[in-house]
């Protein structure tokens, strides 16, 4: 019988030995794992920007869902649903067709804005202000002055501007009716407030006042400041900004610390969530067509010339795409004519052309020009990045964007 070959075995001289060989080998086997989970996540980001970025030539039609007749209405993008406003009342659908909730009012000329969850509904020149999430109604205030125009915070605060005689007010409220601030404005002394919005936690208020005195426009930009920084100041005023022939008939808060007004002649940008300071401005030589915006970006319509923006465009008209910091992510000037125009929730612009649709990326790339179905009402955006949802008068239309 032959004799067994002798296994050799390493042996270690000590412990300290064995603890640093394993060391080096889960060292070894931990960077193989990082490397091939940097390769995924990066393969996975391409991927994603492949089809947020590229270009689609047609679409398919996944889903249809049939719906009552939709029409006389203004329909809105609402956290994946869509809110439907008419005289008649408020209802938000899912991307289903299916009735979430229904609030029944009448009004002449509704005022909407939507933060977060919350629904803010007001007439013009009425008395009645409706809060409501898609949960059901939260709360229904009625003001005996007449109401200009209203806002709602993420958190549920609602701003409004109302008038009488020769004062307008500026009152906030909890959406359960009990008032919070109230300011009076005398048109004698400080003109006409034409525009405000209120940061995402309701500690700013952000106001557009104009005096036409002596036959020019003169626009005041004021920032209020109800938390602690603002029990300071007279009247809580934290930062004041005066425009020599500019009218500012919009302005807008994005979250708590960034603001941005827009003029007849320019933009100007703010940031500070105690007092805001004019961080970035842009002249416009031309007029402003078309204004839209979502939680992150604006984007302008103007007539095209050169000059607008960064662009040398002298197209008909020039699409600019602005972030909240003041940063111009596009310009570029187009010549047809367009009936519709407004952001996406996924960042994307749309525009409604005779006879067709455009759907562009926020970087500029054109991801669709082509036609959809007749009688389009609006398009809402889907979780996938080249999906969508196609409402017409009496059906609703999943469709995905094709090569």
């Amino acid at each position: 019988m032959k004799d067994e070959k002798k296994k050799k075995f390493k042996v270690f001289n000590n412990e300290s030995e064995y603890e640093t060989k394993l060391r080096r080998h889960r060292m070894r086997v931990g960077g193989i794992v990082f490397l091939v989970a940097a390769v995924l996540v990066i393969l996975v980001i391409a991927v994603f920007f492949i089809l947020k970025y590229r270009g689609y030539h047609d679409y398919e039609i996944i889903k249809k869902i049939k719906t009552e007749v939709l029409s006389e209405a203004t329909f809105y993008d609402y956290n994946g649903d869509v809110l439907k406003v008419s005289k008649n009342g408020a209802i938000i659908t899912d991307s289903e067709g299916e009735e979430i909730f229904n609030l029944s009012f009448e009004m002449n000329e509704p005022i909407v804005d939507i933060s977060g969850k919350y629904i803010a509904v007001a007439e013009r020149k009425g008395s009645n202000i409706y809060i409501m999430t898609s949960e059901g109604e939260k709360g229904h205030i009625v003001l005996t002055r007449k109401i200009r125009d209203v806002r709602v915070a993420t958190q549920g605060t609602i701003a409004v501007i109302s008038e009488e005689e020769s004062a307008y007010y500026i009152n906030l409220y909890d959406y359960n009716g009990n008032e919070l601030v109230e300011g009076a404005m005398h048109i004698d002394n400080t003109g006409y407030p034409i525009a405000m919005d209120i940061s995402d936690d309701a500690t700013l208020l952000m106001v557009s006042v104009i005096d036409l005195k002596d036959g020019l426009a003169k626009s005041t930009i004021n920032f209020y400041n109800f938390g602690s920084v603002g029990q300071n100041e007279i009247d809580n005023k934290v930062s004041s900004f005066i425009y020599e022939d500019t009218v500012i008939p919009r302005v807008i808060f994005f979250g708590n610390d960034k603001a941005v007004a827009i003029g007849d002649n320019k933009i100007l940008f703010y940031t500070g969530s105690e007092i805001p300071e004019e961080e970035k401005s842009y002249e416009l030589t031309t007029t402003i067509r078309s204004l839209a915006v979502n939680e992150e970006y604006i984007a302008l319509i103007c007539d095209g010339t050169k000059g607008v923006a960064t662009g040398d465009a002298t197209s008909t008209y020039v699409l600019s795409v602005y972030d909240a910091k003041g940063r111009n992510m596009y310009s570029e000037g187009f010549d047809i004519s367009y009936s519709d125009f407004y952001l996406l929730s996924n960042d994307d612009i749309y525009i409604g052309k005779d006879g067709g649709s455009l759907i562009y990326a926020i970087n500029g790339v054109k991801k669709y020009d082509g036609a959809f179905g007749n009688e389009l009402l609006k398009i809402t955006s889907s979780k996938s990045t080249n999906e969508y949802y196609i409402l017409y008068r009496n059906r609703i239309e999943k469709v995905r964007l094709v090569r």
